[in-house]
């Protein structure tokens, strides 16, 4: 799934749980989310994995109650917070085998420009690729040294097994983009408040 923080006055670190229905409406399986952490206008793929006991058309989202509580930080100085880094187009070029060469194999890879300003270094870029009804069908991350202005990224997709044994991507791709996003753990300066932990459950959304 995609996450996106629309506050302006908020950043978020949350864990969500998955649980997974059929047509019927039974429980089908329950996934870990990945943990995500959000500021103002970033936005961050997370992914579970896991096996489940029959196919499933839905999914809802609760904060995952393994793990601590989730927290929205107050953004108490917005000038010592990172500006955030608009998404872009991306180009996907998708695995191949060379005959020349043995039948090498080539990952795929999605290729595009982020758009960073002011530079810092650290940054988390990520590419997401989309199928043609729009729902995500993979995505990957790469860490930036440094990003300064119009930086170019190339995100190689290695095959991942983490979605029960599918590769990365795990569906037909239509479309990709580019995005980037700081780690929320690492951002000194004194710009955010204490945690206030979020209560409640996420929407119901259909994958």
């Amino acid at each position: 799934m995609v996450l996106k923080d629309v506050s302006t006055t908020y950043a978020y670190t949350v864990r969500y749980q998955a649980t997974l229905y059929d047509a019927q409406g039974a429980q089908v399986g329950v996934f870990s989310v990945s943990e995500a952490n959000l500021l103002p206008g970033e936005t961050v793929a997370v992914g579970a994995g896991g096996d489940t006991t029959a196919p499933a058309v839905r999914f809802a989202l609760t904060p995952d109650p393994r793990e601590s509580a989730p927290c929205a930080y107050p953004i108490v100085n917005a000038s010592k917070q990172p500006a955030p880094v608009p998404s872009a187009p991306g180009i996907w070029t998708k695995p191949r085998v060379d005959p020349k060469y043995a039948g090498q194999q080539y990952p795929g890879e999605v290729t595009g420009t982020l758009q960073v300003q002011p530079a810092r270094q650290g940054l988390q870029a990520q590419a997401v690729l989309y199928d043609s009804a729009g729902h995500v069908s993979g995505f990957e991350s790469q860490q930036l040294t440094t990003a300064d202005g119009p930086t170019p990224v190339r995100i190689v997709f290695r095959e991942s097994f983490t979605y029960s044994g599918f590769p990365n991507p795990w569906a037909p791709v239509a479309q990709a983009t580019v995005s980037a996003y700081d780690d929320l753990r690492t951002l000194t300066g004194g710009g955010l408040g204490e945690c206030q932990r979020l209560q409640g459950s996420a929407p119901v959304l259909t994958p």
